[in-house]
């Protein structure tokens, strides 16, 4: 086990990628589509219209491919504007404009003419390298890549663009983003992808002021004391965005005064990010943090959250969710088993809920003045104080307690006005 610092030393490498049609008929269609670190993709084609001979036919194709390529590119299809494609009559070469714009190719071919064999290889010609890519062994101190079961650090100071990959092969012991690091990191399509699992505390800090995307998996701990403020639940961005599987028994500590989102965003979604996230329990202090969907307790079932302060935006079923100091919470989307609220704070439900016990506490407001749907509650207790806000007449109670005390009543509004 050792310590690897990133010192962002690498020397830049621009990528270059080759492609080869093969065996080609006309009719037959030749395909190329390109991704870059940010998600831009976009795909071309190309059909064999003519050609005496193999060599003829393959020409065309080629020909006919960097031609589309420099139709897209101008078009301002990204990433093809940041591509260059030429040919040799025999192959395409794909060249990223610089050493900053790295690209995945993928190709591919459809039967078009009487047999179906034709191919289309792709090929390294050489590899994207410099100081945005998390593998180089020359971005470490050392010049040695983290390996298995070591402490991964981003140092203060740093400012590098990080792109995202996939390193989870190797099982890192713990990963930290140091207070004064700048450097933004993957995005929604291409997180960085980590395993903490490895011999040692598995514990993620993450306290950089860079906007992050992580994939992380098998950590026991996430504690984030800074991140950005930018964005937000109502924006559907996020300054920090994390996701992957918690591990056995993983806890997020929130403490930052900026806004994150753990769990699948919108956009992630959108791109097919759906693989459940494990988290067992949440503790927010500060900020705005956004529990995404797809979100569960290890093993299955409803996480904990514990908001003593700050925000939070809940779009997945939770377990136990309690409410305490100025903590407010906004139930968007699943049903929680049981809510606290005892002290002040607002909770607020956007969708229809059922609780199985709800505790409504002094000073705390429980505010169905927005969204739809019925909110049930099973089991009911209104402390003295409390103020519930219902003007669509959303809440059903089974059973109800109310608990009086200092001769003071809940106020329960229910209808027009809204408000006191």
């Amino acid at each position: 086990m050792a310590t690897k610092v990133y010192n962002g030393g690498a020397t830049a490498a621009t990528q270059v990628d080759s492609g080869t049609p093969d065996t080609v008929e006309v009719s037959d269609i030749f395909g190329a589509t390109l991704e870059d670190k940010g998600g831009n993709r976009y795909r071309i084609s190309y059909t064999c219209a003519a050609g005496a001979d193999e060599a003829a036919r393959v020409k065309d194709v080629v020909d006919g491919l960097t031609a589309v390529a420099a139709a897209a590119s101008a078009a301002g299809h990204a990433p093809w504007n940041a591509v260059t494609v030429t040919d040799d009559d025999a192959e395409n070469t794909y060249t990223a404009a610089n050493e900053n714009a790295p690209f995945t190719l993928t190709l591919d071919e459809e039967d078009g003419g009487e047999a179906d064999t034709q191919g289309h290889t792709r090929a390294a010609v050489t590899a994207y390298d410099g100081s945005s890519k998390f593998s180089s062994a020359r971005n470490w101190i050392g010049e040695v890549a983290p390996v298995a079961d070591d402490d991964v650090i981003l140092a203060a100071g740093a400012t590098a663009t990080l792109y995202g990959e996939d390193f989870s092969g190797t099982v890192i012991s713990s990963f930290a983003v140091e207070r004064g690091n700048a450097q933004a990191i993957g995005s929604d399509a291409n997180p960085l992808q980590l395993d903490v699992g490895g011999a040692g505390d598995s514990v993620v800090d993450l306290a950089g002021s860079g906007t992050t995307h992580l994939d992380v998996d098998n950590a026991a701990e996430i504690n984030v004391t800074s991140c950005p403020s930018s964005g937000g639940f109502s924006s559907g961005a996020w300054g920090l965005n994390l996701r992957g599987d918690g591990g056995a028994s993983a806890t997020v500590n929130f403490s930052a005064s900026g806004k994150a989102c753990f769990g699948a965003t919108p956009e992630a979604e959108r791109l097919g990010a759906s693989t459940a996230w494990d988290c067992d329990e949440f503790n927010v202090s500060a900020g705005e943090l956004t529990i995404g969907s797809h979100v569960q307790k290890h093993g299955g079932g409803g996480f904990a959250v514990n908001v003593s302060g700050g925000s939070v935006y809940n779009r997945s079923a939770a377990g136990v969710v309690q409410v305490t100091g100025a903590g407010n919470l906004t139930q968007v989307e699943g049903d929680v088993a049981t809510l606290h609220a005892m002290t002040s704070g607002t909770i607020k439900v956007l969708t229809a809920l059922t609780i199985t016990a709800g505790r409504w506490g002094p000073s705390c407001h429980l505010d169905l003045s927005d969204g739809e749907g019925a909110v049930v509650v099973t089991t009911s207790y209104r402390y003295a104080g409390c103020k519930i806000t219902d003007p669509h007449n959303r809440l059903s109670e089974g059973t109800l307690n109310e608990v009086v005390t200092e001769n003071k009543y809940s106020q329960i509004l229910t209808g027009a006005p809204a408000s006191v």
